[in-house]
């Protein structure tokens, strides 16, 4: 991203995503109590898309997201009502728009934040990314031990991954 930064960011201290507040019963960022406000701000404008039905599945709405890439605002705010449903994947996406300015506005901090969201939701992409940030210090405080730490819930993602599906 194109903020000039120069003091690093120590993960301590970034807090959780917008829309989403410090669960401390699970020591984790989860969707507001007012969950259903926060998905209909979300889906503003969204036509099509019942975000209040108890079925709606946040992988189905990050593969609606993926289909829409020529509208890249409509295509960030699908991505984010799935990764405000707790989809990991779309927590990534989200980050990765937020730092290239894609569909909102360029926003480092939160950026980071769903990267961290993402990771400690599992997604492999985003384990190796905050590990690789943490251990060369880009925007990050450089930290060694937190960088071995991730790489050790990503290989356990990778096996995870391999004892569902041994054939990937």
């Amino acid at each position: 991203a194109s903020t000039l930064q120069t003091q690093k960011i120590n993960l301590a201290d970034i807090g959780c995503p917008g829309g989403m507040t410090e669960d401390m019963s699970v020591g984790r960022c989860a969707i507001t109590p007012d969950k259903f406000s926060v998905l209909a701000d979300a889906a503003n404008g969204i036509e099509g898309i019942d975000i209040l039905s108890n079925g709606t599945e946040p992988s189905a709405i990050r593969n609606v997201a993926a289909e829409v890439p020529d509208n890249e605002r409509l295509s960030f705010k699908l991505y984010r009502m799935a990764a405000l449903l707790g989809d990991a994947e779309s927590q990534f996406v989200v980050g990765s728009m937020y730092s290239n300015g894609k569909g909102t506005e360029e926003d480092d901090m939160e950026s980071l934040r769903w990267l961290h969201e993402s990771a400690h939701g599992g997604y492999l992409k985003a384990q190796l990314r905050l590990a690789h940030m943490l251990s060369k210090g880009v925007y990050v405080e450089k930290n060694d031990v937190e960088a071995v730490h991730w790489l050790k819930r990503a290989r356990k993602s990778v096996r995870a991954a391999l004892a569902k599906d041994p054939g990937i």
